[in-house]
């Protein structure tokens, strides 16, 4: 009875250890398979257009290719893989991520180029409120627009507290047109402080 306990307990063991090995063995041929879908579908046309609409702020252009590639029976993961694999190709500082379908990088380069930053800003807010759904927390907008203002900021106040009267009135002119739900998000005192908080350095 020991014995047969004994070789039970070391085939229960070495099953164990076979499954273990068997699923590493699955998840690492898993993900070859994704890899090559994915380089697949960054030879597609539709997706090399994608990633430009998306670097230089045509969104309803990049969200309108995005439909046409799902219905052709893409994952909507594998295109968004490929279309940041793309995009980040073509430009080194976009910075685009997998795991969403926009960023803040997006509504930065919306406002930068003159597009719709709102659809954008939208569509971010809409997703947050979805994880925070999933994962029974409460959603406050304020930390989305925050993030924004943030990034904004380190985006132009040192071009602003450096550059010339020029500099600084085309970049007063661009974030004065920031709203968000109709509040506007910069004014005269923002301005202000970065040059005060310049001057203290």
């Amino acid at each position: 009875d020991l014995r047969l306990n004994i070789f039970k307990d070391r085939a229960d063991l070495l099953s164990t250890r076979i499954i273990a090995i068997l699923e590493v063995f699955a998840d690492k041929i898993d993900e070859r398979i994704k890899n090559k879908y994915v380089k697949i579908l960054k030879e597609d046309e539709r997706v090399q257009q994608a990633a430009g609409a998306r670097l230089s702020g045509d969104y309803a252009t990049y969200e309108r290719l995005v439909g046409d590639l799902e219905k052709s029976g893409y994952d909507s993961e594998y295109i968004q893989k490929a279309i940041v694999g793309v995009g980040n190709a073509q430009d080194e500082k976009a910075h685009l991520q997998s795991g969403s379908t926009y960023n803040m990088n997006d509504v930065i380069n919306a406002i930068q180029n003159g597009n719709d930053y709102t659809r954008v800003y939208k569509k971010i807010v809409e997703e947050k409120q979805e994880e925070a759904k999933k994962e029974g927390t409460k959603f406050d907008e304020k930390s989305v627009t925050s993030s924004l203002k943030s990034r904004l900021t380190a985006t132009y106040k040192e071009t602003y507290v450096g550059g010339s009267q020029a500099e600084r009135q085309k970049i007063r002119t661009t974030l004065y047109k920031v709203r968000i739900n109709g509040k506007q998000l910069y004014s005269d005192d923002d301005f202000k402080d970065w040059i005060k908080s310049a001057k203290k350095k």
